[in-house]
């Protein structure tokens, strides 16, 4: 047990021992640990991230951002999802919202008038209305389509 002690007031913290034990190096990226351990914890939980080296402990993505695969650091959420923080992937927006890139929740579209439809190609970053071509309707709103007239 004395050992283990020793090391504790021994080696700077954020370091580990190197493998000869005549010093001490830094936690590699995507990693932390705290001078108690003498091997490197990895940042793969869900959130987490290491974007500096010799950290004592993980760090947890932002909301509008994900973990990078390498979990280096992390990336903002593209247009059209989001994330609320710490999570592991940013998710999709319900039909009829929409987001901004690097944005921590969906908001609704602005609804379309009548005689107009929303273009889903573009809702992702802001809601875009089309008008009706001749012999079809809509009564506007989040309809995505306009209907053929029934003039019976």
């Amino acid at each position: 047990m004395t050992p283990s002690v020793a090391r504790l007031w021994l080696c700077p913290a954020r370091k580990k021992p190197t493998s000869d034990r005549q010093g001490v190096e830094n936690y590699e990226l995507g990693s932390a640990s705290s001078c108690a351990q003498e091997e490197c914890t990895s940042c793969n939980r869900i959130g987490q991230y290491a974007d500096e080296l010799g950290l004592s402990a993980c760090k947890t993505a932002p909301a509008g951002t994900k973990p990078t695969s390498d979990r280096r650091g992390v990336v903002t959420c593209p247009a059209g999802t989001y994330s609320t923080g710490g999570a592991e992937e940013c998710s999709g927006c319900e039909s009829g919202e929409i987001s901004n890139a690097g944005a921590a929740g969906c908001r609704n579209c602005a609804a379309c008038g009548l005689g107009k439809y929303q273009n889903a190609e573009t809702a992702s970053t802001e809601t875009q209305c089309g008008d009706c071509v001749a012999g079809k309707a809509s009564m506007g709103g989040a309809v995505n389509e306009c209907t053929l007239c029934d003039c019976t």
